[in-house]
């Protein structure tokens, strides 16, 4: 799992934070969450709303630095 940041970027998390995620291929969900203290911006949800009742696969290498996910594609 990861979080995004103010500008989408993220750091995966699988047994432990921010360790990254194991070589493979993985399913990928997206999924927009609402925390009172720090609202999501309406284009976010814009652009997040096609992509909520869509799974994404991936591969993960080992040494890959990143991943991009185009939302809204």
């Amino acid at each position: 799992m990861g979080e995004t940041d103010a500008n989408g970027k993220f750091v995966l998390s699988t047994y432990g934070m921010n360790d990254g995620a194991i070589p493979g291929t993985h399913d990928v969900m997206i999924l927009l969450m609402d925390d009172p203290e720090r609202p999501a911006p309406a284009a976010s949800k814009k652009n997040i709303a096609p992509c909520l009742h869509e799974t994404r696969v991936i591969e993960v290498k080992r040494g890959m630095a990143e991943v991009i996910l185009n939302l809204g594609e």
